[in-house]
C-alpha cells in the first residue's frame, strides 16, 4: 500500500489501497463524522483521534477497562506490537436473550497534544502471534492533524463519559 495515497478526513489522514474499504461514522446534533471505521478481510479498525494538553494513552486505557467493567464486561491490558494495548469481552445479549461476548482489542498511539485510538474487531483482534497483524501495521501509517477544527472539537467526556479537557479531532468528508 503506497504511503502517499491517503484519504484526507481532516483530522485523521488514512491509507488506500487494494482490499480497503472506508466507513464513516457521524452522530450529534448536527451531525459530524465522529469517526473512521477500516474494513480489510474479516477486520475492522475503527479510528478516533482526541487532542489535549494531558491527554495520554495509560489514562485512557485505565478509563476504557474501568468502563466496560462497569457495563458487565471484562477487560484487561496486555503487551503488543506497539506497546500496552486494552484487551476487552464486551457484555452483549443475543436475539434468544442469551449473554454473548463481543471480543475488542483497543490500540493507542500519542504524539505531542494528540491521542489516536484505534478499536480493532475481526481477526486481527488476536492476531496469530509473529503473523501478519494487518489492524496495527495498518494503525502505525495513519496521520494524526491535531490542528484541524480547533473550534469545533467535541468533549472526550461524551466518548467516554468522564471530566477531561481534551476534544474529539473532527474529521471530514473527503473532497
Amino acid at each position: 500500500m503506497p504511503e502517499t495515497d491517503m484519504l484526507d478526513l481532516g483530522g485523521l489522514r488514512i491509507p488506500q489501497g487494494p482490499g480497503i474499504e472506508v466507513r464513516l461514522e457521524s452522530g450529534g446534533v448536527p451531525a459530524r463524522l465522529l469517526a473512521a471505521t477500516v474494513l480489510h478481510e474479516a477486520s475492522a479498525l475503527q479510528l478516533q483521534a482526541y487532542r489535549g494538553p494531558d491527554v495520554r494513552w495509560a489514562a485512557v486505557r485505565a478509563e476504557l477497562i474501568e468502563g466496560v467493567e462497569d457495563r458487565g464486561g471484562t477487560a484487561w491490558e496486555r503487551p503488543g506490537p506497539g506497546g500496552t494495548e486494552v484487551r476487552c469481552a464486551l457484555a452483549a445479549e443475543s436475539y434468544e436473550g442469551r449473554r454473548t461476548d463481543t471480543d475488542v482489542r483497543m490500540l493507542g498511539r500519542e504524539g505531542p497534544g494528540w491521542l489516536l485510538r484505534g478499536t480493532v474487531t475481526g481477526s486481527d483482534v488476536d492476531p496469530v502471534r509473529g503473523g501478519e497483524d494487518w489492524a496495527y501495521d495498518y494503525f502505525t501509517r495513519v496521520v494524526v492533524v491535531p490542528g484541524f477544527g480547533r473550534g469545533r472539537a467535541a468533549s472526550l467526556s461524551a466518548v467516554l463519559g468522564r471530566a477531561r479537557a481534551t476534544g474529539l479531532i473532527p474529521l471530514r468528508f473527503p473532497v
